[in-house]
């Protein structure tokens, strides 16, 4: 396997079929950042060069917990899609956290907000997921 795919082999059957609902409904795609890299902490200004973002966006940093926490919710009365999806997101971000280390979430943008969440592989590459929520 290349070390640039294995993060991405690994944690794609955890993201088929699987989108964050927000005021749209967005589907999580797996990166590998091998060419930025892993001597320093991963800073803000950091990032958002990569991403080649203005830098007076807003950006807000988030745990991954708080990131997931209204997507593995289950509410009284939830109907079975409802909970399987939320047990889908639950098994995602238990592989996340087995499988990349120093975990943050990064938040671009007003209402049409870019997340990614952002970690070290194994292969001490900078790696996660990126998605879209709407947040009017």
């Amino acid at each position: 396997m290349n070390q640039n795919t294995d993060f991405i082999e690994i944690i794609t059957p955890y993201i088929t079929d699987l989108y964050v609902m927000s005021e749209t409904d967005a589907e999580l795609v797996p990166f590998v950042w091998a060419n930025l890299s892993t001597e320093k902490p991963l800073s803000i200004p950091t990032i958002l060069t990569h991403l080649e973002k203005e830098k007076d966006i807003k950006v807000e940093m988030i745990t991954l917990e708080k990131f997931f926490s209204p997507l593995v919710k289950i509410h009284k009365g939830d109907d079975e899609d409802t909970i399987a999806t939320a047990n889908q997101f639950k098994d995602l971000q238990k592989k996340l956290t087995e499988t990349l280390t120093e975990i943050n979430v990064l938040r671009t943008g007003e209402i049409e907000i870019d997340v990614y969440i952002i970690g070290k592989n194994a292969q001490n590459q900078y790696a996660g997921l990126q998605t879209f929520v709407v947040e009017t």
